[in-house]
């Protein structure tokens, strides 16, 4: 029961990684630069939550490499 315990704190602290990383990731690539107007900041909010939480495996290492080489 413990190691399930733990197995589920870690995993549940993965996600929440992810999901921080993801987001960042979404800005850096697909936003940085651009100015973008929404009626409701709720939906572009969400919009790049979504975003990064389906395409974060690939986001992430393009903002990392972005990062690194287009300072």
């Amino acid at each position: 029961n413990v190691e399930s315990r733990n197995l589920f704190l870690f995993l549940s602290n993965l996600l929440i990684i992810y999901a921080a990383a993801s987001y960042w990731a979404t800005n850096k690539v697909l936003y940085e630069g651009k100015v973008v107007f929404y009626s409701s900041a709720y939906v572009h909010y969400m919009k790049k939550f979504l975003i990064g939480m389906m395409f974060g495996w690939i986001l992430i290492p393009i903002a990392i490499l972005k990062c690194i080489f287009f300072k």
